[in-house]
């Protein structure tokens, strides 16, 4: 039996999803899927959203971040999130997220880095300086795709070769661009970070809950910066070496864009 509908809006509980049929539009969200391998992006989005589909991509960065329209982190960041929505192939019906975030020291781009040779010199680069961590955001829905990029500034300490070495040692710089991960062992060489705590990490949650909410994937029971900030505070607390998080401001304006 072929059920139609003009609009299903899918809402966030606790412990399901709640379905309703409004008639304002002619398109039914089937489901939400995620553009990405990635644990610490999947547990992000399930303190929004219980229920998702993980579909990873396996894209050419480097390419991607070619063909940006300018070599500005907020442009090289889109370009490679773009790329993983397109290679993901959203169905029909499907809400599909994908994202990307990229680290500049002095105007450039520090990706993940490829052995532990490199993620020890990307992190005596950034040792007593500030670096910009900049993630894009992709939603692409029957209606369209909309985009957001949030940025922040990461303040690190001073680090001594022992301590990079031990650090590298760990395995954990290998799978973040810049070479650490603030909510992990890597917070113990941050100093401060100023801005969205959750992009450093790599899944701005502002940015995420106000483009599902904007496509009937969710219904928020509060702002979208509130509701960042509060999970910022918890994953941040658990840290090794807990890193302030203050209030950040709004993230830049979702904006449509042509596909």
């Amino acid at each position: 039996m072929l059920l139609v509908a003009t609009k299903a809006l899918w809402f966030a509980d606790p412990q399901s999803w709640l379905q309703r049929t409004t008639h304002n539009s002619s398109w039914v969200v089937t489901s939400l899927v995620l553009a990405s391998a990635s644990l610490r992006r999947s547990e992000l989005l399930r303190l929004v959203v219980p229920d998702f589909q993980v579909r990873p991509v396996d894209i050419d960065e480097e390419a991607a971040e070619d063909g940006a329209e300018d070599q500005s982190p907020e442009s090289v960041a889109l370009a490679v999130a773009v790329a993983k929505a397109e290679q993901a192939h959203r169905h029909p019906g499907e809400v599909l997220i994908a994202s990307d975030t990229v680290v500049t020291l002095d105007g450039r781009s520090l990706g993940k880095p490829a052995d532990v040779s490199a993620a020890a010199a990307m992190l005596e680069m950034l040792a007593g300086r500030d670096h910009v961590v900049t993630t894009a955001v992709v939603m692409d829905t029957n209606l369209g795709r909309w985009v957001s990029t949030v940025s922040a500034t990461v303040r690190m300490n001073p680090a001594a070769a022992a301590e990079i070495d031990a650090y590298v040692k760990s395995g954990e710089p290998l799978d973040n661009a810049g070479g650490y991960a603030i909510q992990g062992h890597g917070s113990t060489l941050v100093a401060s970070a100023r801005g969205c705590y959750l992009t450093i990490v790599g899944f701005p949650l502002c940015a995420v809950s106000a483009m599902l909410s904007r496509a009937g994937a969710i219904d928020p029971v509060e702002e979208p910066v509130a509701l960042c900030h509060r999970h910022a505070r918890a994953i941040a607390s658990r840290s090794p070496a807990a890193v302030a998080v203050s209030p950040h401001p709004a993230p830049a304006p979702i904006r449509p864009a042509v596909r």
